[in-house]
């Protein structure tokens, strides 16, 4: 399990620098869509989803470190 959760790490801090804040963003709405559309509830269903989110917000911290992803650019495409 240890080797999983470094493995998702990696590939969040990848994702969250190379890609565009835009992918990003989208990810984290099928994300939540596929929070709220799941047959499980309260805390269950987040944890049966921990790798992926964690990937998420791996990907957002990283992309604001390294990329050029500001809360401006997240809700106003960068104007």
């Amino acid at each position: 399990m240890v080797i999983t959760i470094g493995f998702v790490c990696l590939i969040g801090w990848i994702v969250g620098a190379w890609v565009p804040w835009w992918i990003v963003a989208a990810m984290w709405c099928g994300y939540g869509v596929k929070l709220y559309l799941s047959k499980q509830s309260g805390l269950e269903n987040v944890t049966s989803d921990f790798l992926l989110g964690m990937l998420l917000i791996i990907a957002t911290v990283s992309g604001f470190i390294f990329g050029d992803m500001t809360i401006v650019m997240l809700f106003t495409g960068g104007k």
